[in-house]
C-alpha cells in the first residue's frame, strides 16, 4: 500500500494534470487493492466516510488516481489519454523512475532538434516521441533494440533511423547531459 501511495502521491502530484485531495489520497491508496482483487471487502460508502468526503467526491477521486497510475480497463498504458505515446507515458510503461529528469531530456532533446516542427508534420508525433524516447532511453545505459521496438509500436524503420540519426548529429549536448547526470540519479536513488 505504501507504493501505491508514492506512486499515487507523485502522479496527483502539482503540475501533473492530475488533482486530487492529498489528504484522501491514503484511504484511495488502502482501496485500490482490494478493487483490483475484486474483493468487495468495503463499500465505496464507507470507503468515502473515511476519507471524509461525499461518496459521489470519493468516485471522483478513485478515477483521477486511476487514471494518473494507468490503472483504468483497455488502456494501452504506452500511450498517453489521446492514444499517442507521450515522453511521461512511454517512461512509466519501460518502467523509468525517477521519471522528471529522463522526460525532462527527451523535451530537451526534442526542443534542441532543428526544424522539430517540420519533422513532426513530416515523421508524425508518434514517430518523433517514439524515436525521442528510444535515443534517451538508450543513453541512459538501457539496452532497448531497434527492430522489436519499431515493431511494437508499429513505426516504420527507416523513418525511425532518420530521426534517431538527427539526435546523434544534432544533440550531443544533450547527450553529454544525460551521461553525465544519470550516474548521480542513480546513486542518489540507490542511496535514499
Amino acid at each position: 500500500m505504501r507504493k501505491i501511495l508514492n506512486f499515487a502521491s507523485v502522479r496527483t502530484g502539482r503540475r501533473t494534470g492530475f488533482a486530487a485531495n492529498a489528504a484522501a489520497l491514503p484511504v484511495v491508496a488502502a482501496y485500490l487493492p482490494s478493487e483490483q482483487l475484486n474483493a468487495n471487502e468495503v463499500s465505496l460508502q464507507s470507503v468515502a466516510t473515511a476519507a471524509c468526503v461525499m461518496p459521489r467526491v470519493f468516485k471522483d477521486m478513485l478515477k483521477t488516481v486511476r487514471t494518473a497510475l494507468q490503472l483504468d480497463d483497455g488502456v494501452d498504458r504506452r500511450h498517453g489519454a489521446g492514444g499517442d505515446p507521450t515522453c511521461r507515458s512511454l517512461a512509466t510503461f519501460h518502467g523509468v523512475y525517477p521519471l522528471k529528469e529522463p522526460v525532462r531530456w527527451m523535451e530537451l532533446a526534442e526542443g534542441t532538434l532543428p526544424q522539430v516542427e517540420m519533422m513532426k508534420r513530416r515523421y508524425g508525433f508518434h514517430l518523433m516521441t517514439c524515436a525521442v524516447f528510444f535515443w534517451v532511453y538508450n543513453l541512459m545505459g538501457n539496452g532497448l533494440a531497434e527492430k522489436p521496438f519499431c515493431e511494437n509500436y508499429n513505426l516504420t524503420p527507416i523513418k525511425f533511423k532518420n530521426i534517431v540519426r538527427g539526435l546523434d548529429e544534432y544533440c550531443g549536448t544533450v547527450a553529454d547531459i544525460i551521461r553525465f547526470t544519470h550516474p548521480k540519479i542513480q546513486a542518489s536513488q540507490s542511496s535514499a
